[in-house]
């Protein structure tokens, strides 16, 4: 039977004896990595702390089910590197994802959430964002200063900078005067839609902009003054989650 070096063994969960493997236990550890669940206890709750090594709780590319009954929110620690996996939550808490040094950015994985999180050294990102849209219509012409969209979104979610995958129509061919709609965030103007002279449509946000599970609201607010010809206002907005 042929044998190989143990080295990244013990990443993959293995307690290896000595300095070799046999091959065949070294491919099922191989097969097994991106295909297991492994379960945490966070009933402790506080920090749970993931270490990786012979022994350790913490296995690449392995789905980590988060179980148990914290009495409140918690912090997932796991360790710094370049890896990928995945978190299940269903422990009745929010759950923070955040590695051993600390990410620029945490991720955050509600209760009933599963997210595949890529770690690179010291920081955390998503593996794939999800878009969904968005969207308001105002039938006639909005009332000046008509809040047009009061969304409170049910998870987290980024509108990106420049407003990507945006639309906007209305049946006028054009607007009397270029009239601004504002994008806010709990009533704080972060972006525009113009509907211009020209019959174009202007899409502007300086930033991205994210909007926190069950505490931010965006709203959609028609200009002070209303158009003589702008009605039938349709906007869209793609965001990310």
């Amino acid at each position: 039977m042929a044998i190989l070096p143990v080295s990244g063994l013990a990443d993959m969960g293995q307690a290896a004896e000595g300095n070799y493997v046999r091959f065949d236990e070294f491919a099922d550890a191989i097969e097994r990595m991106g295909h297991a669940l492994k379960e945490i206890d966070c009933s402790a709750g506080g920090t749970i702390t993931l270490t990786k090594g012979a022994g350790g709780s913490f296995i690449e590319g392995y789905a980590f089910k988060l179980t148990g009954a914290p009495a409140a929110a918690f912090t997932l620690s796991v360790p710094d590197g370049e890896r990928r996996f995945e978190v299940w939550n269903t422990s009745g808490r929010s759950a923070t994802v955040d590695t051993a040094t600390g990410s620029a950015a945490t991720i955050v994985v509600r209760d009933g959430e599963r997210k595949t999180i890529v770690a690179e050294g010291t920081d955390l990102r998503l593996h794939a964002e999800l878009s969904f849209r968005i969207g308001t219509f105002q039938s006639g012409k909005p009332g000046a200063g008509q809040e047009m969209l009061r969304f409170k979104a049910p998870f987290d979610f980024t509108l990106k900078a420049g407003l990507p995958g945006a639309r906007a129509a209305s049946s006028a061919g054009a607007a009397d005067a270029d009239k601004a709609f504002s994008l806010r965030k709990n009533g704080v103007e972060f972006g525009t839609v113009t509907f211009e002279t020209s019959g174009a449509v202007a899409f502007v946000a300086a930033s991205d902009t994210a909007f926190g599970d069950d505490t931010d609201v965006l709203t959609i607010v028609a200009p002070a003054v209303q158009d003589s010809t702008l009605a039938d206002v349709s906007i869209i907005l793609t965001g990310l989650r």
